[in-house]
């Protein structure tokens, strides 16, 4: 009986062991797959809010209202979840007049960071209507860490600022490829 479980205990520590190194190889073949996959289009909804970053000057416009030039953004969307707030971060790039009376353009950037870490970049072209601070515009996705390596994609935002903290919050709704 000794004899026997002395031969049968190697026996089984190798097998036990291929088996391991199999599914170690199965993984890799899996991933280098899916390295290879097809991006696919994919719905996109998501509702957003900022708070400004006072570490940067804020944006003077002509009329010498201030705007934030920078901030934080939270929240919650599709593929990402969660946002987390503190490496999802905004820039304002330009802001122009027009396209018609009462209105302005504001041109931004940034990126929208999930609570695993992978992470999207994006800019953003919207129309702000005063003096109701209602905006609408098209956001585009240009890349991104983790699955959204490069991810495009394109929604619509509609949204307000607030006139008490002067931050906006918007819904967006469209499309993701990754």
């Amino acid at each position: 009986m000794k004899k026997l479980i002395f031969l049968i205990l190697p026996l089984a520590l190798v097998f036990s062991s291929c088996s391991k190194e199999y599914i170690e190889d199965d993984a890799n073949v899996m991933l280098k797959k899916s390295e290879k996959a097809t991006p696919v289009e994919r719905p996109m909804y998501a509702w957003f809010s900022c708070t400004p970053d006072f570490s940067v000057p804020p944006a003077t416009l002509p009329n010498g209202m201030q705007l934030a030039s920078a901030g934080f953004v939270s929240g919650h969307a599709t593929h990402i979840g969660v946002v987390d707030t503190k490496n999802s971060r905004w820039t304002l790039i330009r802001i122009v007049p027009g396209p018609g009376p009462m209105q302005m353009t504001e041109y931004m950037q940034g990126t929208i960071t999930g609570a695993n870490g992978d992470a999207f970049f994006y800019t953003s072209v919207s129309t702000v209507q005063l003096p109701a601070m209602t905006f609408t515009g098209t956001v585009t996705t240009n890349g991104g860490t983790g699955r959204f390596v490069n991810a495009t994609g394109t929604v619509i935002m509609d949204g307000i600022v607030d006139p008490l903290t002067g931050m906006p919050s918007w819904t967006a709704k469209g499309t993701m490829t990754y």
